[in-house]
């Protein structure tokens, strides 16, 4: 079992145990897909951005910062995009803060079963449509408005095992624009060495950033 499927089963348990409703308050939630707001790096990030919405707890700052250095980085506003995919969706934070910032388009989220059921529910009043797949052959076969951007934070760069990390960044080869962050090593693996020779291979105009504020960690964006 992968590091991402014993979360999974982990949250299966939980939602077995207490239903989805209290999935915020479970010990593999608040240690995986919520950020402290005693972050060290929490005020660098709210201190870049121009505008921080009210109700906006440091989960959503965080990815409030993703989409801002995006933005800067490339020239283009979530709000000017028609379509995101996002590669592994937490629980839902960052489709709601990318509706929060004018995005209006499709916002389809690929995760694992589990994860997905969390999805639901939390996003099921969102501002967006949102279209929640759980299988790579599904993502194979999606398809997005111009333009298009994938969203992948912490996501591919820790999955395992090889053939589906290739399989889901194929899945990808329709996207106009991309937004990773990923560490700089996972698990003894090389991901800077792994993302630059695919972006190489991807073409395109790429920009491979460090994070100033995380040791060892980097965002990769571009356009296709």
């Amino acid at each position: 079992m992968t590091h991402w499927q014993d979360i999974d089963k982990d949250i299966g348990d939980w939602i077995t145990q207490d239903g989805v409703e209290q999935f915020k308050k479970w010990p593999c939630i608040k240690r995986r897909m919520v950020v402290s707001p005693n972050a060290r790096w929490l005020e660098t990030e709210k201190q870049y951005m121009a505008d921080v919405k009210e109700g906006w707890d440091a989960t959503s700052i965080h990815h409030a910062y993703h989409f801002a250095r995006f933005a800067e980085s490339l020239d283009i506003r979530i709000d000017e995009i028609a379509s995101i995919v996002e590669i592994g969706g937490g629980y839902g934070d960052a489709c709601n803060v990318a509706c929060d910032l004018g995005f209006r388009g499709t916002y389809s989220i690929f995760d694992l079963p589990n994860v997905s059921k969390i999805q639901r529910f939390y996003l099921q009043n969102a501002k967006c449509s949102v279209n929640f797949i759980t299988d790579v052959a599904a993502l194979k076969h999606q398809y997005y408005s111009y333009p298009s951007l994938a969203l992948a934070t912490w996501s591919i760069s820790e999955i395992e095992d090889a053939e589906t990390r290739c399989d889901i960044l194929m899945a990808l080869n329709r996207v106009d624009y991309f937004l990773f962050a990923l560490q700089g090593e996972w698990n003894g693996r090389d991901n800077l060495k792994y993302f630059e020779q695919w972006a190489y291979w991807r073409l395109g105009e790429w920009k491979l950033e460090k994070i100033q504020h995380i040791d060892d960690n980097y965002y990769l964006m571009g356009r296709a």
